[in-house]
């Protein structure tokens, strides 16, 4: 099995290419005292380190996020209002803007063209990517709802 593991205190993603489906999750992933790791795209608990990956992951490769808490709340800004969510560490900033999207009330021909930045950032943030690994460990973060510039040709 492929196992992806975000880590909660950096933005990297580390790639165990042939993982062994009976091993434990704890063969794979450092998870110290003060850390829980999360399955990516489930709302679900936190995962028990000991747990084998087969019995975690239905396919051939799985995703995981470690963070020290089992929430974070996150507050998102869009031309003068906010909405603030709280979500699992391994909900995708893609689900969080969807979600944001939907508390605002936004049309989905105006939420069309709508990306995410941190607040007061200048780079998009990947829709993929799991919200841990931009809170860095933290249990709050703001972002901005913003227009994305797309080519014209």
């Amino acid at each position: 099995m492929r196992l992806h593991v975000h880590t909660g205190h950096d933005a990297e993603v580390h790639t165990i290419p042939d993982a062994a489906d009976g091993s434990a999750l704890a063969d794979h992933v450092q998870v110290a005292d003060d850390m829980l790791v999360f399955k990516v795209d489930d709302e679900g608990p936190e995962l028990d380190p000991s747990a084998r990956l087969s019995d975690v992951f239905d396919g051939p490769s799985g995703r995981v996020v470690t963070h020290p808490g089992r929430q974070i709340t996150v507050v998102v800004d869009y031309a003068g209002s906010s909405a603030t969510l709280t979500v699992s560490p391994g909900t995708r900033l893609g689900a969080v803007r969807d979600q944001a999207i939907s508390l605002l009330g936004i049309d989905s021909a105006s939420a069309a063209d709508l990306g995410l930045r941190t607040a007061g950032g200048a780079e998009d943030l990947p829709l993929d990517k799991p919200i841990a690994s931009i809170a860095k460990g933290a249990d709050h973060v703001d972002l901005e709802l913003i227009a994305l510039v797309r080519p014209q040709g």
